[in-house]
């Protein structure tokens, strides 16, 4: 059976918009550019996880879901079984945030996809295999994914979809065509 690892972060859930909030981060021409081509806030703002740690786990299981969530999550759960796979940072360098995002991510899913299958972890390659597929934004989880045997399909940044330099439509139709030959 086919099987689908949909991450949280930036596909279903705005964390760079509440992380650059939180930071009080000037979004300039120029970091909206780094953050479509895969930046992280902590490259414009070195100490952003002391202000998010600050809020505890409530500042991620209030993250506001993109306005694809639902649609992304229905329409993939229609063609394959499908678990969100989400990283809690780095457990080692972050230990405060990762307990924080853990816990908080549970309530998240609890909250928005009641009933649904979440699976948490730093090293998603851990979960690849030949008939599973990673959706994610991140560059570097989908490159591993890939070298453990799983398939990746990147999602683009979310501003580059809010923006409709690249359109919805389009990176679903993709995106379901990719599951469907599996």
């Amino acid at each position: 059976m086919k099987r689908v690892s949909l991450d949280m972060d930036g596909v279903v859930v705005d964390w760079l918009g509440a992380a650059v909030r939180t930071c009080n981060l000037e979004v300039t021409p120029e970091i909206l550019a780094g953050f479509k081509e895969g930046c992280w806030i902590d490259q414009f703002v070195p100490d952003c996880w002391d202000y998010i740690d600050a809020h505890g786990e409530d500042w991620w299981a209030n993250l506001e879901p993109l306005p694809w969530a639902k649609e992304v999550y229905h329409k993939l759960s229609s063609e394959a079984d499908l678990c969100f796979l989400t990283s809690p940072g780095d457990m080692h360098k972050h230990p405060v945030t990762a307990r924080n995002a853990a816990a908080g991510k549970i309530r998240w899913v609890a909250n928005h996809f009641p009933g649904s299958h979440l699976m948490i972890g730093y090293s998603k390659y851990f979960c690849a295999h030949s008939q599973s597929l990673l959706v994610d934004d991140s560059g570097h989880k989908l490159t591993r994914f890939l070298e453990w045997g799983g398939h990746v399909f990147h999602w683009p940044s979310q501003y580059a979809i809010l923006d409709g330099s690249i359109s919805l439509d389009e990176t679903m139709d993709k995106l379901l065509a990719y599951v469907r030959v599996l």
